[in-house]
């Protein structure tokens, strides 16, 4: 996530090219993770969700939308998957907080400038 927006930041498509690559890479492990009955439950496997919809959130526009909302999707739905292992200890119960948190406001969803 870093690189990309340094890339962004400073205008060097170079930065942004090898993100993209690293999260395409990152993609297919948490895909792996998710077709493991054992992993998909483990916090790590939510939270590699999670910061997938960050990525797509701070990278937003009309190409990422659908894509940060599939991640939110998926993050919910491990959330589910895990049932009662969602309240187990403090930093999955974080996790579902971060996953609620998702679901009820979308990136674009705020004005950019507010004066109130």
């Amino acid at each position: 996530m870093s690189l990309g927006t340094w890339g962004r930041y400073t205008s060097r498509p170079e930065c942004l090219v090898e993100a993209r690559k690293r999260y395409g890479e990152a993609i297919v492990r948490a895909n792996a993770a998710i077709q493991d009955s054992v992993a998909a439950k483990k916090n790590e496997t939510l939270m590699a969700i999670l910061l997938f919809a960050l990525f797509e959130a701070l990278n937003t526009n009309a190409e990422t939308l659908p894509q940060w909302n599939l991640h939110t999707k998926g993050a919910l739905a491990l959330a589910k998957h895990r049932g009662d292992e969602m309240f187990e200890n403090e930093i999955s119960r974080k996790l579902l907080q971060a996953v609620q948190h998702q679901t009820v406001i979308p990136p674009n969803a705020l004005p950019e400038d507010s004066d109130d």
